[in-house]
């Protein structure tokens, strides 16, 4: 759940800092693979027709600042609309980095 949390954090804090870039963040859903098991019952094609079309559409059509589910995702984390937090984690990325986000 961390790491799907920081993406959309970041995916958020993208869109809301810079109007002009589109950032969404995308779920695949549980998909069968090494990682998500033979068990899972997702369509690897299905998770990955949503990320090609957000990567091949203009922003007026794709929007920004959403959480996308391609199947049965699960939920938006509470924290993820919280400026404060969006903040925070772009603080800490920049200074693991080395580089700041840009205002």
């Amino acid at each position: 759940m961390g790491y799907r949390l920081f993406d959309v954090l970041l995916a958020f804090a993208v869109a809301r800092r810079w109007k002009d870039t589109a950032s969404n963040a995308v779920s695949p859903g549980w998909v069968a693979t090494k990682m998500g098991g033979a068990g899972a019952p997702g369509s690897m094609k299905k998770a990955s027709e949503l990320p090609a079309w957000l990567a091949t559409h203009e922003r007026e059509e794709t929007g920004s600042g959403q959480y996308l589910a391609a199947q049965d995702g699960t939920g938006l984390h509470r924290k993820a609309n919280d400026v404060g937090i969006q903040e925070e984690f772009m603080k800490i990325c920049g200074e693991i980095s080395g580089v700041a986000f840009p205002d």
